[in-house]
């Protein structure tokens, strides 16, 4: 680093040469500078940009982690250890299934067994990694091993194509709708439910929306009616 005369600071490469006379004695060097002040802030400029997307990315509550093309786990942020309850040492450089426990992993490692095959998670990073297009609202349910004991939690996945030191890579965008789900459930159950006392009412039940188009007919309104189901 070389100070000049307004007090700003230049990033200089030097490089050295010696002089050698006829009998090849050194009598001189010449000195040559660079300035690379503008390749020294672009670098700084990206080093600050990286930290501040590891940070972001450490710091979002939504859970997050980075795969490579052999979908092994490079990069976790912490709201998906929180999340997932597992500590950073056992899934960073992991393989996928193995890392969020996957009961098809667990014989053979992630990509082993006979269900491996149909992986969906993993045709899915592949084609994102092919195509370089994301992908967005993925759900699936999936089978892990936890303490012990099976759980089947539902998960939304974002999958996003990205570049770490040069090669291609995904990052998937992790969301537990598992509660959602179930709601979801319950309510059609639920609806079942009603649909089934309706249909065996014995009296005619007939639904219209606001514009007058039929929504539901039981039945006995059906049968009443005649009109073919």
């Amino acid at each position: 680093v070389l100070i000049v005369k307004d007090g700003s600071k230049k990033y200089v490469s030097a490089s050295c040469s010696p002089i050698k006379d006829a009998d090849n004695k050194v009598y001189g060097v010449v000195i040559v500078l660079r300035d690379i002040s503008r390749i020294k802030n672009m670098e700084e400029e990206l080093r600050q940009e990286r930290d501040n997307l590891k940070k972001t990315f450490n710091a979002t509550p939504v859970g997050m982690l980075i795969v490579n093309s052999n979908i092994e786990i490079k990069q976790v942020n912490k709201a998906l250890l929180n999340r997932l309850k597992v500590e950073y040492s056992n899934i960073i450089n992991k393989q996928l299934g193995n890392g969020l426990q996957c009961i098809n992993s667990f014989e053979n490692g992630c990509g082993n067994s006979s269900e491996c095959t149909f992986c969906s998670i993993k045709e899915q990073v592949v084609k994102t990694l092919k195509s370089g297009e994301p992908c967005s609202d993925f759900m699936i349910q999936l089978t892990l091993i936890k303490d012990g004991e099976k759980i089947n939690p539902w998960y939304k996945m974002n999958f996003v194509p990205v570049v770490l030191d040069g090669e291609k890579h995904v990052m998937m965008v992790v969301e537990n709708i598992t509660a959602q789900k179930t709601r979801e459930n319950q309510i059609l159950q639920m609806r079942d439910f009603y649909m089934r006392i309706f249909d065996n009412f014995p009296a005619i039940v007939w639904e219209t929306d606001l514009n007058g188009n039929n929504v539901y007919l039981s039945r006995n309104a059906i049968d009443a009616i005649g009109i073919p189901e």
